[in-house]
């Protein structure tokens, strides 16, 4: 259901293409007559013209009737609550026996969704179209020689011992990390988890492209990824905050917080304050991987200030009291409540726990991020 693209064994890090993935991104596409701004889209620097030109008359296929089922209208967007189960589907071949969201009712449900996009898939002709894709094929040929010269087991090791908390949440299960890598939704990057027995998957499901020129880029892969599985381990421990989040939201207008392309998604204040701490906290590893706070804050955290998510460098900031007193704090466990307030704050001034204390509070102004 899959062709891995590039795997290290000893990491579990693997970069893999599917067609159905690619398929339905592509039918998510024709379903907004190639006006979507997330799939294939028009105003991209890659031309999809030649996608567009091949799959517009199946527009009247019959898996594309009643296919707004499955779409995500805010965005323009195939639902993740699709993609999961297809995720799920494409790494193990399997048909379902339980499962059900807010698409799928029941597993019949996503059967014959499955059932579905592949007879699309078979009925369109998308196997040739996919292997003599340009986009495809570029994607392919680069990625491999790429991936090699990057030190992803370094990345992925700082993470775990920075976040400190897989085996609370994961237990002796072994993990995964998988890229589901695809050209036709080049913006948009989202993170998904599959449980096998003793096995999980974390599946990053993004584009090959850089967000700033559209350029393969191999560094931007490896970020993005780090970012989609960092959510695994943080987005559960933010939303278990919910009293103080109410607490510290009230009155609060979420679009003074973070970007645009949140509040157009609706996400909830959990959400919103997740996709704050996951590239605060990446930042952090990325400090310890670099040795160069500088750097790390110019590389992962500017773009982001710019994009509308504010109190990063504040959070940032925390982050270095966090790093010096892991015997205080061994987990981001203990340290997430204070990643929260430095981001609902609206002060320049910020309490922080004193170095080595989580009970006596010390003012520091986190403006420099290197700052306390």
């Amino acid at each position: 259901m899959y062709a891995v693209v590039y795997s290290e064994p000893q990491t579990g890090y693997t970069i893999i293409s599917s067609d159905l993935l690619d398929t339905i991104f592509i039918a998510g596409a024709l379903y907004y007559d190639f006006e979507s701004g997330s799939l294939c889209p028009d105003s991209s620097p890659y031309s999809y013209a030649d996608v567009r030109e091949y799959f517009t008359p199946y527009k009247t296929h019959p898996f594309m009737q009643g296919f707004e089922k499955y779409t995500d209208d805010m965005i323009q967007d195939v639902s993740g609550e699709v993609i999961h189960p297809l995720v799920y589907h494409i790494l193990t071949s399997n048909g379902f026996n339980q499962w059900s969201n807010s698409v799928f009712a029941d597993a019949e449900e996503v059967n014959t969704f499955i059932d579905g996009l592949k007879q699309f898939y078979q009925d369109t002709g998308a196997e040739e179209f996919l292997k003599n894709s340009s986009l495809r094929q570029d994607m392919l040929a680069y990625l491999p020689d790429a991936a090699g010269e990057m030190p992803i087991a370094e990345y992925l090791h700082e993470m775990e011992v920075y976040v400190g908390n897989k085996e609370r949440l994961f237990g002796n299960a072994n993990l995964h990390y998988y890229n589901l890598i695809t050209p036709f939704r080049p913006r948009m990057a989202s993170f998904y988890d599959c449980i096998l027995d003793q096995d999980i998957y974390f599946v990053a499901q993004l584009a090959p492209y850089s967000f700033v020129d559209g350029s393969l880029d191999i560094r931007e892969i490896v970020e993005t990824s780090i970012h989609e599985y960092l959510h695994l381990f943080v987005n559960d421990l933010v939303a278990g905050k919910a009293e103080l989040i109410d607490t510290l939201t009230k009155d609060l207008n979420p679009a003074d917080y973070t970007s645009q392309l949140y509040i157009d998604a609706g996400h909830p204040w959990n959400r919103i304050i997740d996709e704050a701490v996951v590239p605060a906290v990446q930042a952090g590893i990325y400090r310890q991987v670099y040795g160069d706070s500088e750097r790390a804050y110019q590389e992962l955290l500017v773009k982001e200030l710019n994009g509308g998510i504010v109190n990063l460098d504040k959070m940032y900031g925390a982050l270095s009291i966090y790093e010096a007193n892991r015997d205080s704090y061994p987990t981001i466990d203990a340290f997430i409540d204070t990643l929260i307030r430095q981001y609902l704050q609206r002060s320049d001034e910020v309490q922080l726990p004193s170095e080595g204390s989580k009970e006596n509070p010390a003012v520091f102004d986190m403006t420099d991020p290197d700052a306390a």
